[in-house]
């Protein structure tokens, strides 16, 4: 009976302490840090267990402590870099993981025992590529780089089944001779008999933060307005003062941004282009002379531009594939738990 009360009063003390100053919490034992979640995906949880055998964190983990000793993780600098970082890795791993149950839920990964001789394959591939013939060296190899046998295989297996996703994604991707047509009538230039004497373009700009502010810009030019003036008045960067004049430049090499001279090879003498979006801005351009090199004919690069178009095409389509798949994958990080 004696024991019993002593029972009830040591809980009533832990009781009274947690409502008053806060009970002091018993510290998570590594094994239960390890199983703390740090990411959902869905319904499918990431581990701090895992997060922290992920080769980039382990790679990480040797270098701060290369720098600050052992004891980094209680490194105030250290702590920040080590959140920071496994951070950016803990998104990947969620995206991947989002990756997976898409290609789950599209029926393309591949059943277990083919999934396995896919994996052993491309193992056996690397290590001919290097040359690595002993099973010692091959391990050594791995763990330089933060890996074990386990983890690489589960990084081959990830890597096989999102390619496969990727595959199904952009089967869709044909380009027909029309499109290769209507390419090349847009940006022959680029394409000039002398890879050092393409077509030469003098052109002038306004840059601008935003698309409205461009439409704007462009409905005064439309009216007859002042190119000149108007990039005195709202150009963003050191052309203004020149009225927006970027001088003369090869339409190959130019130096400039893809999608800008995109925009302005097809300008003819005097026109000017609707807002052309660039990681820069959005730009009105003007063409104020062109003088035109001889290009090679289409039949001659009829496969390249077909090519490209066709790796264009796949690249949209996966990249709105994987904008899709995060966005609709309902990912939660606990960022508290990382470090």
């Amino acid at each position: 009976m004696k024991n019993i009360k002593k029972l009830v009063a040591a809980a009533a003390i832990c009781m009274f302490s947690v409502s008053a100053v806060g009970c002091k919490m018993i510290e998570k034992t590594p094994e239960a840090i390890a199983k703390t979640t740090v990411a959902k995906v869905g319904d499918k949880k990431i581990t701090r267990g895992q997060l922290d055998k992920n080769f980039q964190v382990v790679l990480l983990g040797k270098q701060l402590q290369e720098k600050y000793g052992e004891k980094y993780a209680e490194n105030a600098e250290a702590k920040e870099i080590l959140k920071g970082q496994k951070m950016q890795i803990l998104n990947q791993m969620t995206i991947e993981e989002a990756l997976m149950q898409e290609a789950a839920k599209l029926k393309v990964i591949p059943k277990e025992e083919d999934l396995k001789k896919e994996i052993d394959k491309e193992i056996a591939d690397f290590r001919k590529q290097q040359k690595i013939e002993d099973d010692k060296a091959y391990e050594e190899m791995l763990k330089n780089n933060g890996l074990t046998k386990e983890t690489y295989r589960e990084i081959m297996k990830r890597n096989i089944v999102i390619e496969k996703l990727h595959d199904e994604v952009v089967k869709s991707a044909k380009v027909e001779d029309k499109d290769v047509q209507d390419y090349y009538n847009k940006f022959k230039d680029k394409y000039p008999v002398k890879e050092d004497d393409s077509t030469k373009i003098h052109i002038a700009h306004i840059l601008v933060p935003t698309e409205e502010e461009a439409k704007e810009i462009k409905a005064k030019l439309d009216k007859g307005g002042d190119f000149a003036k108007l990039a005195k008045e709202h150009g963003t960067d050191g052309t203004k003062d020149k009225g927006g004049d970027l001088g003369t430049v090869t339409v190959v090499n130019s130096g400039f941004d893809e999608d800008f001279m995109d925009g302005a090879m097809q300008l003819k003498d005097g026109e000017i282009s609707a807002p052309v979006k660039t990681q820069f801005g959005y730009h009105i351009i003007k063409m104020i002379k062109r003088e035109e090199k001889p290009v090679k004919p289409l039949a001659e690069i009829k496969e390249k531009i077909k090519n490209d178009l066709s790796n264009k095409k796949k690249n949209d389509l996966w990249s709105n594939k994987v904008k899709e798949v995060k966005d609709n994958a309902k990912i939660k990080i606990y960022e508290n738990e990382l470090v």
